[in-house]
């Protein structure tokens, strides 16, 4: 007698391709090391979009305004260019539906130095 198993080799794959409308940002923001002031900020239209390109294009829109982009995601580090806030980019966690994309960038601010952290939430 021969038995047949069946065995499933597919694995569903999450792709950051696609139109992604921005949901919600948190923000939070230190100066000089004190305590952080979080903000959070929810958006319920959807005219705040990034779209990410098979080919490692992409453009985002905010209030009109469009810009291009290119990128590349390994593993969960996202790098994208131009980086005009020479953030780090983290996507914190990606399903088919949503994700959430985590930048972390400091600057000066006269004699102050302000770090700020912003957690994006993304919707198809």
């Amino acid at each position: 007698m021969v038995a047949c198993k069946k065995s499933s080799n597919t694995t569903p794959t999450t792709s950051i391709t696609g139109k992604w409308y921005e949901t919600k940002i948190v923000l939070q923001q230190t100066k000089n090391g004190a305590t952080p002031v979080t903000e959070t900020t929810n958006i319920t239209d959807k005219s705040s979009y990034v779209v990410f390109n098979s080919n490692g294009t992409g453009t985002t829109t905010e209030d009109g305004q469009t810009s291009n982009f290119t990128y590349s995601l390994s593993g969960s580090s996202l790098a994208l260019t131009p980086n005009t806030d020479n953030a780090t980019y983290t996507v914190q966690s990606l399903t088919n539906t949503g994700f959430v994309l985590h930048e972390v960038f400091s600057y000066q601010q006269g004699n102050d130095t302000i770090s700020s952290s912003i957690d994006d939430y993304f919707n198809k």
